[in-house]
């Protein structure tokens, strides 16, 4: 049986951890996190969706680790979170997951990772697989390393394995390695 709406939504939970879950089929969201601190979604297995695998927003140092996420209709993890007027940090992360095969649904502007807000990290991930960007970010002072990326952008064009808008305010991120 496949669900309609969002599998789990954390609002304004604080320091809880899903380990090792698998969470499949739903037409929405698998994992909605909206405020709260220290929430982690570590070493589960998020595939089948209709929509995105996680989202973030807001709050504070939430994550996602370990995970295998694919075959999704829109996106793979979306964190957004941190003050750009005060330049406050989130310290969201994205670190060490395989993201692959999605957009299947909505083919453009549903990368594998989004980032945006101010002192975010996405580290460490392999994406692939996918009609549009791979990651995609806006905001201040984030860091993005160790990620690898290929397959990507085959059916689209005003795009690039990573990309970003043209906001001038937007400084600070370190892309390396």
């Amino acid at each position: 049986m496949t669900l309609k709406g969002t599998l789990l939504k954390l609002d304004n939970v604080s320091h809880v951890t899903f380990q090792g879950l698998i969470f499949e089929y739903t037409r929405g969201t698998a994992v909605r996190m909206t405020g709260g601190t220290g929430n982690r979604i570590v070493g589960c297995t998020l595939r089948n969706l209709g929509a995105w695998a996680v989202t973030a927003s807001g709050g504070a140092d939430n994550g996602v680790r370990d995970c295998d996420v694919y075959n999704l209709g829109r996106g793979g993890i979306s964190i957004r979170g941190g003050d750009r007027k005060a330049l406050t940090p989130a310290n969201h992360f994205v670190r060490n997951n395989h993201i692959h095969d999605i957009g299947e649904w909505n083919r453009m502007y549903v990368p594998g990772v989004s980032v945006h807000g101010v002192g975010n990290v996405v580290a460490n991930n392999l994406i692939h697989n996918g009609p549009h960007q791979a990651l995609s970010f806006g905001g201040n002072d984030h860091i993005i390393e160790y990620n690898e990326m290929h397959s990507m952008c085959y059916e689209s064009n005003d795009a690039g394995a990573m990309y970003s808008g043209r906001d001038w305010t937007q400084r600070g991120t370190q892309i390396r390695y």
